[in-house]
C-alpha cells in the first residue's frame, strides 16, 4: 500500500509541474508574440502615415478642407487602415471612417499631442468611436518649421487578440 501512495504522490507532483510549466510557457509565448506583432506594425503604420501626410499636406497648407476629408476617406480604404487628419488645434479635418463634424476635438489624444509637438506619437488604447482596442501612430505635418497639423493612422488589435487566443488554445489542447 505504501508503494501505491508514493507512486500517486509522484504522479501528482509531476503532473502539477507539467501544468505549471505549460501555463508559464503559454503566457510567455502569448505576451512575446503580441509584443513582436506590435513592433512589426510600427514601420507599416509609419510608412502609411508618411504617404498620407505627403499627399494631404498641400491640401492642408492651401486650406482645402473639403478635399482633405475626401482624400482621407479614399486613402484610408486603399491602405486598409483608419486615417485621420487634424489641424494644429486638434480639430478633425478628415477621417476615413467617420464624418469630421461628428467627431470631437482630438487635442487630448496622446498620439496627436506628441505629433503636434513635432514627434512621432504612438498609443494603444480603446477607441470609443469604433468600440475596440486600437494601435495609433501620428506624425506632424510641418511647413517651414511650423507644425500645422497631424496625420494619424490606426489599426484594430482584434487580430492580435485572436492570435493570442489561438496560442492559448493550442497550449491547453497540448496539455490535455
Amino acid at each position: 500500500m505504501s508503494n501505491l501512495k508514493i507512486v500517486w504522490k509522484l504522479f501528482l507532483t509531476q503532473t502539477s509541474l507539467i501544468i505549471i510549466s505549460l501555463l508559464t510557457i503559454g503566457i510567455y509565448a502569448g505576451i512575446s508574440l503580441k509584443e513582436h506583432y506590435l513592433e512589426q506594425l510600427v514601420p507599416q503604420l509609419t510608412t502609411n502615415a508618411t504617404l498620407i501626410r505627403d499627399i494631404v499636406a498641400k491640401e492642408l497648407i492651401d486650406g482645402k478642407m473639403d478635399t482633405i476629408d475626401f482624400l482621407t476617406k479614399r486613402l484610408g480604404s486603399k491602405i486598409h487602415m483608419r486615417a485621420t487628419i487634424v489641424d494644429s488645434g486638434g480639430t478633425v479635418l478628415g477621417d476615413s471612417e467617420i464624418d469630421p463634424p461628428i467627431m470631437g476635438n482630438h487635442l487630448d489624444r496622446p498620439e496627436i499631442r506628441e505629433a503636434l509637438r513635432g514627434k512621432v506619437g504612438k498609443s494603444i488604447r480603446y477607441s470609443e468611436t469604433l468600440k475596440t482596442e486600437m494601435m495609433y501612430l501620428a506624425l506632424p505635418v510641418e511647413i517651414k518649421y511650423r507644425i500645422i497639423g497631424a496625420v494619424r493612422v490606426s489599426l484594430p488589435l482584434s487580430k492580435v487578440e485572436k492570435m493570442g487566443g489561438h496560442i492559448y488554445e493550442v497550449i491547453v489542447w497540448g496539455a490535455i
